[in-house]
């Protein structure tokens, strides 16, 4: 069993989602020199955030990541769990590996942007890819297939909180705005 993050309230579905949420005050996390990761520098108060890994550490790291600066989180661990998490949990963003077992993360965005598959949840979610591939390739495929940004693995806490604030914010229809 693997610890979870400080500060956090996880509820595992028969259905194999995971949702985790805040549970204290607590959501500080230094990296480094940089300002903490934090509610307030974060402004992902009010953000659902779908965070798809098959390693169950890199998913819990990169939902710990999110529940620190406020987000509400649902884990799915591949591509077939995401796109049932999409249509059940409206997600304001989505974070994805790309290099996982059968459906991909790429195939997994093509497929949630198709009209006739998903008719508004998927063709305006802000999304970003991540991947430990340092191969450029990798980055132009993502991009392609319909992500809006893209992390390299090993990520910097902040740069990711601050990279999903600016997509949810420039979609015009941030969390908790009267849109």
């Amino acid at each position: 069993m693997m610890p979870r993050p400080f500060g956090t309230l996880s509820n595992t579905c028969s259905n194999g989602f995971t949702s985790t949420r805040p549970q204290s005050q607590h959501h500080g996390d230094c990296d480094g020199d940089r300002e903490p990761v934090s509610r307030s520098s974060g402004g992902l108060t009010e953000t659902r955030v779908l965070v798809v890994d098959d390693d169950a550490q890199m998913r819990l790291l990169v939902a710990s990541v999110f529940i620190r600066a406020g987000a509400t989180v649902k884990t799915a661990e591949c591509a077939a769990d995401a796109r049932k998490a999409i249509v059940q949990f409206e997600p304001h963003l989505l974070v994805s590996d790309i290099e996982m077992p059968g459906e991909d993360g790429c195939a997994l965005m093509r497929r949630i942007q198709h009209p006739s598959l998903f008719p508004c949840q998927g063709r305006d979610l802000p999304s970003i890819a991540l991947s430990g591939s340092a191969n450029p390739e990798t980055r132009v495929n993502a991009l392609c297939a319909g992500f809006r940004a893209f992390m390299q693995k090993p990520f910097v806490a902040v740069e990711l909180v601050r990279l999903a604030v600016e997509l949810i914010s420039t979609r015009g229809t941030a969390p908790g705005s009267s849109k």
